[in-house]
């Protein structure tokens, strides 16, 4: 008989090979016309990650973002995806990155749901019940379906752009957070039962560190505030010695995950182009009602849980970590920093705990139908994307001409070439050419709010030929794109100006140094 853990590597394997599905439509969709990027869902963040993966495949071992060309020293992120690159070659690289990437999503997010069936297994027993957990805390979401169709609060739903409110979205779309997930709960888990183990948990940390650094950053908050919970009731029980080898516990893992951390963050503060980075990389809260529709659904079978938490004579330490999590998620996700979302890790697994225990004692059916509630708003998504997928368009597809001008500067332009274009050529190009664009990213673009005016005027056809070829040089540009999206500014025509060379279509060089 299959034991339980192997049953949940094989849903793992079922879930992550029906997610490419809808990718694989794309593929089979494209055709003469229009040429798929590999991205569904944020496809703008999904074309920068293979813009690094391509830095990683012409040799980068550290992060320089292609969508600035202003110059950069590198810095120690983002490696796990310019390793990938190194996994490619020509021909047909773009292919093999997304092949690649899709493959690392898959692997990724099999190991998300696997850590979190072992991870309920902390706080719940009964097999059945923690399949339930392992399904919903992976693939349920909130109410954001029902938001979607009747126009409540005006804005999207968390559900459809939030990969840390849930967990579908970091399945589908965004496998460093799934696998920093898996690594954070792992090492929460080593660290809640073996407290000679605290260093192998920092360990999983400094792991889910590399992939995604906040998510360390909102377990280390948890943690600290669970000790502090459990300092309360040392103090009302008098058990210091308990409390004292929890703090112990905690100052390991520390110790050992909070260095790379900590180097991260005075990177992100000490240098200038970071700095900006950061602050364009905003990410705000919503307000707190989206927050309460999200997670509606489960708040009366989390109630429920909590009240017979407080009902045990006396529970184990390591069950009051779900209550801590869920009670400083709110204060957590509206602290005075610009990535108040990316602060939501782990918060949905914690609430299907208390949902777990809410739900003990009652019918099988009110599970089956909370799953079935919850598992709405995957599936609009799921339905959104083979609808995208199904019909070529802009920007999830490419026309193949503008495909066909990448791969000529892919093959003949140097890999440390500036290219002009506008932001949507930008954003694309160097997903298929290892170049660096003036702008094609919202946060990577350092100084955009300044950069974009400028672009729109060059090719708005509002400046002087020196005022053109000023611009030019201060951003050391090497060639310049003069295709559809550019043309719509205005009536700059690169025919007319004998510094700019046609090499290819709509692909012109610049003579300016020759």
């Amino acid at each position: 008989m299959m034991s339980d853990r192997r049953r949940i590597w094989v849903l793992a394997g079922v879930v992550m090979l029906l997610t490419m599905i809808p990718y694989l439509l794309g593929y089979a969709s494209q055709g003469a016309d229009w040429q798929f990027t590999g991205y569904l869902i944020g496809v703008e963040d999904g074309n920068s990650y293979i813009a690094k993966m391509r830095r990683g495949a012409v040799g980068d071992w550290l992060f320089r973002t292609p969508y600035s060309a202003q110059h950069q020293e590198g810095v120690f992120l983002y490696s796990y995806v310019l390793v990938l690159g190194k996994l490619t070659a020509p021909p047909a690289q773009h292919e093999q990155m997304v092949a690649v990437f899709h493959l690392f999503r898959v692997f990724a997010g099999m190991l998300m749901i696997v850590a979190t069936w072992d991870f309920l297994g902390l706080f719940v027993t009964d097999s059945a019940l923690r399949r339930w957990g392992t399904l919903f805390g992976t693939l349920g979401g909130g109410l954001g379906w029902l938001l979607a169709v009747t126009g409540w609060l005006g804005d999207l739903p968390l559900d459809f752009y939030s990969p840390e409110a849930f967990g579908f979205l970091a399945l589908f779309t965004l496998p460093h957070i799934a696998l920093a997930r898996a690594l954070m709960l792992w090492g929460l888990l080593v660290w809640l039962r073996d407290a000679d183990k605290a260093w192998l948990a920092g360990l999983l940390w400094v792991g889910a560190a590399l992939f995604q650094p906040l998510t360390i950053v909102t377990g280390s908050v948890m943690v600290v505030g669970f000790v502090a919970w459990l300092g309360v009731w040392a103090w009302r029980l008098g058990t210091w010695s308990t409390w004292w080898g929890w703090v112990r516990r905690a100052v390991v893992l520390g110790a050992i995950s909070s260095p790379l951390v900590l180097w991260t963050v005075w990177k992100l503060s000490t240098d200038s182009l970071l700095r900006q980075w950061a602050a364009q990389n905003a990410l705000a809260s919503p307000p707190v009602w989206h927050y309460l529709a999200a997670y509606a659904l489960v708040l009366p079978f989390a109630w429920r849980g909590f009240r017979s938490l407080f009902r045990r004579t006396e529970p184990d330490d390591t069950q009051w970590l779900p209550l801590v999590w869920v009670l400083l998620f709110l204060p957590l996700v509206y602290a005075p920093v610009s990535i108040q979302r990316r602060l939501l890790e782990g918060v949905w697994v914690m609430w299907t705990v208390l949902a777990l225990w809410g739900l003990r004692g009652l019918a099988s059916s009110w599970r089956r139908g909370l799953l079935a509630v919850s598992l709405l708003s995957t599936l609009f998504l799921f339905a959104g994307s083979l609808l995208t997928a199904s019909q070529p368009s802009f920007p999830t597809f490419r026309p193949r001409t503008q495909v066909e001008s990448f791969t000529w500067l892919e093959k003949n332009a140097l890999p440390d070439s500036v290219v002009l274009t506008s932001f949507p050529t930008g954003n694309a190009l160097p997903a298929f050419a290892p170049v660096y664009v003036v702008m094609g990213h919202g946060p990577e673009t350092f100084g955009l709010a300044e950069i974009r005016p400028d672009v729109e005027k060059f090719y708005s056809g509002k400046l002087t030929s020196d005022e053109q070829i000023a611009l030019l040089i201060h951003w050391g540009v090497d060639y310049v794109v003069w295709g559809d999206a550019e043309r719509e500014f205005g009536t700059f025509s690169a025919v007319d100006h004998p510094y700019l060379l046609p090499v290819a279509t709509d692909v012109y060089r610049v003579t300016l140094g020759d």
